[in-house]
């Protein structure tokens, strides 16, 4: 019986690849890299929680200003015929009224200025990725996939679910493929509840996979300031999954 058991866990070692980060310590660039150019923002660790939160603070009290953290290599490669997963444990509050923006997922240009745009205008126009974000002026998640430019039905769908305050969400993000299609139907969670939309339905988007090579993404949190206050971005894991 031990051998039975041992034998499917070294099968599901070789055959997914994953990472799972408690942040008990953090160096950019190393596994992670970190964006903070704008004025004193800063991505560190606080080693007063459990293994370690790491913190994206957007800098001075200035609107517009980001931070984030992302994989230093693109360690993220959706494909036809496998399923993944990703999931982050964060936590942040309001410093002014609804004007936060913050995204956690899976993108080619996750990590870059203006990750998302300024004054709560939402991620680039063009993206290949998965992610769950809260923009400026809005109060609930917000699921985003895209293969490209965002313009097909169902990319872009705002959740009833509330975006932050003083306790930590869990957001999950899961990709299984579709039958023998170049696609995966992409579902969003957070704390273990699928999201819905406005009429109740569970969302779930169909995101066409890009070519190896095109297609690879990084994973990472971000968060921009709105309303001209600084913002704290907490990070408690980062984890993300995918069959070879």
């Amino acid at each position: 019986m031990a051998e039975r058991l041992r034998i499917p866990m070294t099968y599901l070692d070789r055959e997914t690849y994953h990472i799972f980060d408690d942040f008990e310590w953090f160096i950019s660039p190393h596994r992670w890299t970190s964006l903070a150019a704008d004025t004193n923002a800063t991505v560190t660790t606080d080693a007063d929680g459990l293994g370690g939160i790491l913190e994206i603070y957007t800098g001075d009290a200035t609107d517009n200003n980001e931070a984030a953290v992302r994989t230093t290599n693109e360690a993220f490669l959706p494909a036809p015929g496998k399923p993944w997963e990703l999931e982050a444990r964060l936590q942040y509050s309001e410093v002014n009224t609804d004007a936060s923006n913050i995204c956690f997922g899976a993108l080619d240009t996750m990590g870059a200025a203006n990750t998302l745009r300024d004054d709560g205008a939402g991620p680039q126009t063009s993206f290949y990725g998965a992610m769950i974000a809260k923009l400026d002026g809005e109060t609930k998640w917000r699921c985003y996939s895209s293969a490209g430019t965002l313009s097909s039905a169902g990319t872009n769908t705002q959740s009833q679910t509330t975006a932050g305050g003083s306790s930590y969400q869990v957001l999950t993000i899961r990709g299984l493929p579709v039958g023998r299609s170049n696609v995966s139907e992409v579902t969003f969670f957070v704390d273990g509840v699928q999201l819905t939309d406005s009429n109740g339905r569970p969302i779930k988007h169909d995101m066409t996979h890009g070519a190896a090579g095109t297609g690879d993404l990084d994973v990472g949190a971000y968060a921009k300031a709105g309303g001209g206050s600084s913002q704290t971005l907490s990070v408690d894991y980062i984890y993300c999954a995918k069959k070879r």
